[in-house]
């Protein structure tokens, strides 16, 4: 069996709203393309974000719209239930 080092990168340098840090798992580890595997991790996150205008994935605004309204939902019932205990 080959021994391969494994490497985390964690970049953290966007200047994205929507990405704070991207963590980066090189399969093969050489310090030589340290630079070489920051650039195209950098590369791939720009591609990701001009594909998407920028705007996160539609799953993550749609799940946000979700997580709005139930919290909406329930505030209203809380609401709801202190103004018949209230009122008793």
């Amino acid at each position: 069996m080959k021994n391969l080092k494994k490497k985390v990168m964690i970049l953290n340098n966007f200047t994205s709203p929507y990405i704070s840090e991207a963590i980066i798992i090189l399969k093969d580890y050489d310090p030589q393309f340290d630079t070489k595997a920051i650039l195209e991790a950098e590369k791939i996150v720009n591609n990701y974000l001009h594909k998407n205008d920028g705007q996160p994935h539609r799953t993550v605004r749609l799940r946000t719209k979700v997580i709005k309204f139930c919290s909406i939902l329930l505030l209203m019932g809380i609401c709801f239930s202190a103004g018949l205990f209230l009122n008793r």
